[in-house]
């Protein structure tokens, strides 16, 4: 129903209270919606504003998670890289410290090629963690010693080992990427120390491809667990988004069966009701109240206002409310009248089960439908009154009458006809035949004639009457017969047959009586 109107009682008066819920997306129909009466939203309109809602924040919540994603993987590049910078800047420093102590100690030698295994002491034992090249130059720039050994770069100028190498040793304190001059593109991430008294270089360089493994190292486990939880969000909205489009369809299937529901009803001038018999909550439908001219959002009654509405020669709701709870009935079909709004009164007839409740099944309801019947009332009263009329006009008339069906069975008749054949009440007759009337009358002869053509026919009753009998046909196949009471026009007859021959008898003496002159008068004048 477009407006389900849910009902409490208040104590003591069963007073219905009635909300109404609006049709979203659609006109107003029954059964369209179910407004929450607390919140004033159907679940259909929150339904789309969840939809609207929820897909822009998993939208939003996607994105989000993609960016703390790549800003998590990018700060931990950058600390790999800083961490790395920093082990490298130790390790110079210490090596650079220890290079000082051990190796130069007083002497302003530069390093020779033979303090490989120098250099290597020199190095802390936190290099290993590290894969570090490390070489030691001349104040030239000329390598002398690299760590690990690699002996293609001895006595080669740091400027042809690595891209940038002479700002870097002559700086003295340098941090950055440089590139090797091996055809590779491998980028080093290089740091370099001017070791004291012009005594040379030592420079550190770790590759950036181990710089980036040891990141993806780091970053792999919590970045799984990021992109898993990203592509968990995108999974959950693409499920939304189908679960939306698929109860949005079915939503849309729903309202247009209840439009067709409640365009039936309208046109069909019926509508919906609900009987709670234990709170005495009564629930229309819109087009129950269209029916009675009550707008929907005015439907709070009480059951003794209802019962005012009811015509007072009607049923009462109370009675029906207690046959049901009795257990007398477990349906109801009732006609009765109700006030309308504009103060006419309306004919429903009110047809419904009673069932129960799911959670409670003591608790007893009564829905069903209620038809407005006011026209076909008013047909019946029109046909009745037409009835009335013709019944008044048959028992009027002076002749029987009597009206046959096509099956030879008595449809209609006056009083004359049953007073004519002897017959008993009317209604007893109604319905049967001919030869059942002939077996329950005393003219069976009367009865057992039919006819055949349609010229009348004279008929003598076993009590002495005449009666003129016309029958036609009807478009049905039907009869129409009409008896007509003759008797006074027979006796006329009958006495003007009898006056014509005592006329000729008269006429017949007087004629003899004149031959018999016209003989003694012949005599007399032969005789003369």
């Amino acid at each position: 129903m477009a407006r389900a109107h849910e009902a409490t009682r208040d104590s003591g008066n069963g007073k219905v209270h009635a909300q109404s819920a609006d049709l979203t997306a659609a006109p107003s129909v029954d059964g369209a919606n179910d407004t929450d009466s607390e919140t004033g939203f159907s679940p259909s309109r929150l339904a789309a504003l969840a939809e609207r809602g929820i897909a822009p924040l998993i939208i939003i919540l996607f994105i989000s998670v993609a960016v703390a994603t790549a800003v998590y993987v990018y700060r931990v590049y950058v600390g790999v890289t800083h961490d790395a910078e920093t082990r490298l800047s130790m390790m110079a420093d210490m090596t650079r410290a220890r290079l000082i102590q051990d190796t130069f100690s007083g002497s302003g030698n530069p390093i020779e090629p033979m303090n490989q295994t120098r250099l290597a002491d020199a190095m802390p034992e936190t290099a290993s963690s590290l894969p570090v090249i490390v070489f030691a130059a001349n104040p030239d720039g000329t390598i002398i010693s690299s760590q690990p050994f690699v002996p293609e770069t001895n006595g080669q100028n740091l400027n042809d080992v690595l891209r940038g190498a002479p700002d870097a040793y002559t700086q003295g304190r340098f941090a950055g990427f440089l590139d090797l001059h091996d055809n590779k593109a491998t980028e080093y991430l290089a740091v370099a120390r001017r070791i004291p008294m012009d005594r040379g270089y030592l420079m550190m360089a770790v590759a950036r491809s181990d710089i980036r493994e040891q990141w993806h190292r780091e970053a792999r486990f919590s970045a799984t667990i990021l992109l898993s939880m990203d592509l968990l969000v995108l999974l959950i909205g693409m499920a939304f988004n189908w679960q939306a489009n698929r109860l949005r369809q079915l939503n849309e299937t729903k309202t247009a069966e209840r439009i067709r529901l409640a365009t039936a009803l309208s046109r069909g001038r019926c509508g919906l009701w609900e009987w709670d018999l234990e709170q005495g909550a009564i629930t229309f439908s819109d087009s129950m109240c269209a029916l009675i001219g009550m707008p929907a959002k005015e439907t709070s009654l009480t059951i003794s206002e209802l019962e005012g509405l009811t015509h007072p020669d009607d049923v009462k709701l109370r009675d029906v409310a207690k046959e049901v709870v009795a257990g007398e009935s477990k349906w109801i079909d009732h006609a009765f009248r109700l006030r309308h709004a504009d103060g006419g009164w309306v004919w429903l007839r009110a047809r419904a089960d009673v069932t129960s409740d799911i959670s409670d099944p003591e608790r007893l309801h009564l829905f069903g439908i209620a038809i407005d019947i006011t026209d076909k009332k008013k047909i019946e009263a029109i046909s009745e009154q037409a009835d009335r009329r013709l019944h008044d006009a048959i028992e009027t008339i002076s002749e029987s009458f009597v009206l046959w069906d096509a099956d030879e069975k008595l449809a209609m008749c006056n009083s004359k006809f049953i007073e004519q054949n002897g017959l008993g009440a009317k209604d007893s007759v109604v319905g049967c035949t001919r030869t059942d009337i002939a077996k329950m009358g005393d003219q069976s002869d009367l009865m057992a004639h039919v006819q055949t053509t349609d010229t009348p026919i004279v008929c003598r009753l076993k009590d002495g009457r005449w009666l003129n009998i016309s029958e036609r046909k009807t478009r049905d196949g039907g009869i129409v017969s009409i008896g007509t009471d003759i008797t006074e026009l027979k006796r006329h007859e009958e006495k003007l047959v009898d006056s014509e021959r005592t006329l000729i008898a008269t006429v017949a003496d007087l004629q003899r009586s004149r031959q018999a002159l016209q003989v003694q008068t012949q005599q007399l004048v032969e005789l003369a």
